[in-house]
């Protein structure tokens, strides 16, 4: 298992884990995943208070790592990697983008986002579920992700892809 950066800058960006927010960038990271719950598996409201519980529940989770991810120190989208498994070197992950108007923004962030997996977490093996409505499908696939099926959760469908690192 890496060592786990509790700040990360790449370029013009700044990757923030959750654990080290602040008060302001706490709320903001909620409502990123409340604006974005459509797209997620669990798309139950999340209050403030569950929100914050959960953000001091990860310190102790060594198998999930979420990022507020800033530019021009303005945040505008939250990552994560979770059901990290360090002895397959494999991990779930996603993002949602907070702000829209930084939509021009995730193509770069996607290739940081695997980069970071692949390099600084030493992971081989990146594996998502969108739903499969959901237009980052092909985001993915421009990156390389493979289709593995379509899973079925909470009577909703969902593609399942990966990404394996190249030696």
């Amino acid at each position: 298992m890496k060592k786990i950066e509790s700040i990360i800058q790449v370029n013009e960006y700044k990757f923030k884990n959750y654990t080290v927010l602040n008060e302001i960038e706490s709320e903001i990271a909620l409502k990123f995943r409340n604006d974005n719950k459509k797209w997620m598996i669990n798309d139950e409201e999340i209050s403030l208070e569950e929100h914050l519980k959960w953000i001091e529940s990860l310190k102790h989770n060594n198998k999930t790592i979420y990022y507020l991810v800033f530019k021009d120190n303005k945040p505008f989208m939250a990552i994560d990697y979770h059901d990290i498994d360090w002895n397959l070197k494999e991990a779930y992950w996603g993002y949602f983008l907070g702000d829209k108007s930084f939509k021009s923004e995730v193509l770069k962030i996607e290739k940081i986002i695997i980069d970071i997996a692949f390099n600084k977490l030493g992971l081989n093996k990146l594996i998502c579920l969108n739903d499969i409505n959901n237009s980052v499908i092909n985001i993915h696939k421009f990156f390389g992700f493979k289709e593995d099926g379509i899973v079925t959760i909470n009577n909703r469908e969902f593609l399942k892809m990966y990404l394996i690192k190249e030696d």
